[in-house]
């Protein structure tokens, strides 16, 4: 009995440092993506904050879409903040998740 839990938490464990990891790799690509079409000087830094990942549930697709989210906060010449919002939806087109050609950009908004 005590074999079937370890085995179970190793395999919940396992899951959840890969599910990790695709977020990690989704996350890089998107920086990267957004770099490019926003022509971004290289080196740009992002904050933690400024970047959510969200799994759009949708029943009629088969294939996963990922949805990234960067708000990104500047000031216009009088000092007033701003925020802008950018939304790059993924599919999933690979296997692995873990390489980035395993997703495809659908949209850029």
């Amino acid at each position: 009995m005590a074999f079937l839990r370890i085995w179970i938490f190793s395999i919940v464990l396992v899951g959840c440092s890969t599910e990790k990891q695709q977020m990690e790799t989704l996350r890089s690509l998107a920086i990267e993506d957004l770099s490019t079409q926003l022509q971004l000087p290289e080196g740009t830094v992002f904050q933690e904050e400024a970047i959510e990942i969200s799994e759009a549930k949708d029943v009629a697709e088969i294939d996963a879409r990922y949805v990234v989210t960067f708000t990104i906060r500047s000031q216009d010449t009088y000092g007033t903040e701003e925020a802008k919002v950018y939304t790059l939806t993924y599919q999933k087109i690979g296997d692995g998740g873990l390489d980035p050609s395993d997703y495809e950009l659908i949209s850029f908004e």
